[in-house]
């Protein structure tokens, strides 16, 4: 959906309503995409616990690694990458209808 959404934005003249539709999906999105990542920073604590005293770990940055193998490591990163995305799309959006807001003032 964002792929797309940021196709149309590079490629397209949208109007304003539509971006504004956009923009409540997009946002919709990231609240999904963040309510799951919450879940993984919830368990994340016992979990490296758990790593450290199972594999005897010492170093903080070695537990992090072995964290961020796992399947629910592997998705954090993920989850905090497809945020990221979703921020640059929403600035862009609210960016473009700025942009629109500013023309229609110009034009009276």
């Amino acid at each position: 959906m964002i792929e797309e959404t940021l196709k149309r934005i590079q490629t397209e003249v949208i109007p304003p309503g539509e971006l504004a539709d956009l923009k409540m999906q997009i946002s919709a999105e990231f609240a999904r995409v963040s309510g799951l990542l919450e879940r993984i920073l919830r368990m994340k604590p016992s979990a490296w616990l758990e790593i450290r005293q199972r594999e005897e770990i010492k170093s903080d940055k070695m537990a992090d690694r072995i964290w961020e193998s796992t399947a629910a490591g592997l998705a954090e990163v993920s989850y905090k990458m497809q945020m990221k995305g979703i921020e640059k799309v929403l600035s862009a959006i609210s960016t473009r209808l700025r942009i629109y807001e500013s023309e229609a003032r110009s034009h009276f």
